[in-house]
């Protein structure tokens, strides 16, 4: 067995193995909403752990504890999105490695499963008034804005005010005299 086949068959276990509260394997069968129910575990209590996967909490490092609820969903999203970071960068390497597709395709479907996760989350989060809006770089998810529903209207006031308050308008002298 190849060192990417072993580094695809590590990740798998170990994504079975942080799904806490949940009796079934995250396989094939499982729904988003299944998924979304259970709680995943700190990334950085694992024995192996890579902090570029772990995208920052609105510009800082995650907290180690939640003192309220929606501070849990907002950790269970940080956790989430390590969990799709970390799958990615090993598609990643098994595809720059040369692993057939065919390999490639349980790193694929727990993607898939990790993005069903989220899903899970944003319907759980939006009652609530949470955001939960994703900062990407080079593919891959480096900072999570979280807001409420008051701060997404008020971001998109300020939007309005700036697209709609200063349009820029032309005077005769910049045009120059046409004889």
């Amino acid at each position: 067995m190849g060192i990417c086949q072993k580094i695809c068959l590590m990740a798998l276990a170990e994504k079975k193995r942080k799904i806490k509260g949940s009796t079934k394997s995250a396989g094939p069968s499982a729904t988003p909403f299944r998924l979304a129910s259970a709680e995943l575990t700190d990334p950085r209590e694992a024995a192996v752990f890579n902090a570029d996967c772990l995208p920052l909490q609105n510009g800082f490092p995650a907290p180690r504890a939640a003192n309220s609820p929606l501070e849990q969903l907002k950790l269970q999203f940080l956790f989430c999105y390590y969990e799709i970071n970390l799958t990615f960068k090993l598609l990643g390497e098994a595809r720059a490695n040369g692993v057939p597709e065919k390999q490639q395709l349980p790193l694929i479907r727990q993607i898939e499963r990790w993005m069903q996760h989220r899903d899970g989350l944003n319907l759980q989060a939006h009652p609530k008034g949470l955001y939960a809006d994703p900062i990407r770089q080079h593919g891959r998810t480096v900072d999570i804005r979280f807001g409420d529903a008051g701060s997404a209207h008020r971001a998109r006031s300020r939007l309005r005010a700036v697209v709609f308050v200063t349009p820029p308008v032309p005077t005769p002298e910049k045009f120059g005299q046409h004889g």
